[in-house]
């Protein structure tokens, strides 16, 4: 069997250092190498609970974290999963009534 679709790729290396040009234009890839790679240093030196830590706190002192909004994410958290929930249930729901429907057929046929 043949592949319908044949798809090349460009790997990047965004690790902190590297590719410098697209960290500069891409401010929220650079402040996530430069987490990542801030917290692999920290956890040479102590736990990697503290490491992540001192990485955020640092990150926040850095003016990385300033606009995280905890209300706010948890409010869209919550739509998510209500959204996810009530599709599910429609999901169910209609199966369910088809079943029924089904069912329902099947006793007028006899």
């Amino acid at each position: 069997m043949e592949a319908d679709v044949s798809v090349n790729t460009t790997m990047i290396n965004i690790n902190y250092g590297h590719n410098r040009e697209l960290l500069e234009k891409c401010r929220p890839l650079y402040e996530y190498a430069w987490t990542i790679e801030t917290e692999r240093r920290y956890s040479k030196q102590m736990l990697v609970r503290k490491a992540i830590t001192k990485t955020l706190k640092a990150a926040y002192t850095d003016s990385f974290l300033t606009d995280y909004d905890e209300d706010l994410h948890i409010k869209n958290e919550k739509k998510i999963s209500y959204d996810k929930g009530r599709a599910e249930g429609f999901s169910e729901g209609k199966a369910l009534m088809e079943k029924e429907n089904n069912a329902l057929k099947q006793a007028v046929a006899d």
